[in-house]
């Protein structure tokens, strides 16, 4: 990945699309909205492969 800066923002262009990563979200992603998404997304991963393990 290549991140490229652009005033109030850092973009970077990926599989989907343009990825814009910024402190103001009225211009992109807040960073920690993205890591929040990544750690549900390999939460989900992990229990959708061991629904055993992670039934309630």
């Amino acid at each position: 990945m290549q991140f490229r800066s652009n005033g109030d923002a850092m973009e970077t262009t990926v599989g989907f699309g343009d990825l814009v990563i910024s402190a103001n979200d009225e211009l992109g992603y807040r960073p920690f909205q993205l890591m929040v998404a990544s750690i549900v997304g390999c939460s989900g991963s992990v229990f959708k492969k061991n629904p055993e393990k992670t039934a309630y």
